[in-house]
């Protein structure tokens, strides 16, 4: 009896469907935050704010990212990392 646990019909013919994968969702963000950053600079925002703007977005987004994937352990670690951090 085979220990191999591979239900896939044929070699080769697994699912690219899978984590890793480039697809439209990240060339959207990929596109849309140095867009906003732009449009903001152009409008008069002062860089330093703009910065501080779409790192909070983009903080925000890859927290909400790991808690939904399930790395609530990771995100705990780094909320510690930085209330140790701040009480210093």
């Amino acid at each position: 009896m085979s220990s191999n646990n591979n239900t896939s019909a044929a070699p080769g013919t697994e699912s690219r469907t899978g984590v890793g994968r480039f697809g439209i969702a990240h060339a959207v963000v990929v596109t849309a935050f140095p867009l906003a950053g732009s449009a903001l600079a152009v409008t008069g925002m002062p860089v330093a704010d703009v910065l501080q703007l779409l790192g909070g977005c983009g903080g925000i987004g890859a927290g909400v990212v790991l808690i939904i994937t399930g790395g609530r352990k990771a995100v705990v670690a780094i909320a510690q990392g930085v209330l140790n951090a701040n009480a210093k």
